[in-house]
């Protein structure tokens, strides 16, 4: 199976490369929020962005990044024994309207959320 899979990937040609650092979209992320399950999302979105093929970590010279910012901690509740995290973040880019996307994902899989806030944030920007 898992050559099967390397030979589908050499035929396809690789993953697609990711556009270089100054290219991609800026993002400042500004989740406020004092307890543990905000700050893992914060962290997750980082750790997403760095990963990311058309957004980026924004730095100190950038011109009026993409904003991801939430104004309260994440709310969380219980599913099958399991915490699930619910979010609310706010999205603006360059003046534009600021957008409320919310989800929600497992507390184990925190990087689902942080994938699919950078994924629908991304198509604000085209």
């Amino acid at each position: 199976m898992k050559l099967a899979l390397f030979a589908l990937l050499l035929a396809l040609g690789g993953p697609a490369p990711s556009a270089p650092m100054q290219e991609r979209i800026p993002v400042r992320v500004g989740l406020v929020g004092d307890d543990g399950l905000t700050q893992k999302l914060a962290d997750a979105l980082e750790l997403k962005l760095r990963e990311d093929a058309r957004l980026r970590p924004a730095t100190s010279v950038d011109d009026k990044p993409l904003s991801i910012e939430s104004d309260a901690n994440v709310d969380w509740d219980e599913l099958a024994g399991r915490t699930v995290l619910i979010y609310t973040v706010y999205v603006s880019s360059r003046g534009a309207q600021r957008l409320r996307l919310t989800g929600a994902c497992f507390e184990d899989d925190v990087s689902k959320c942080a994938k699919d806030i950078l994924s629908r944030s991304s198509r604000l920007v085209h």
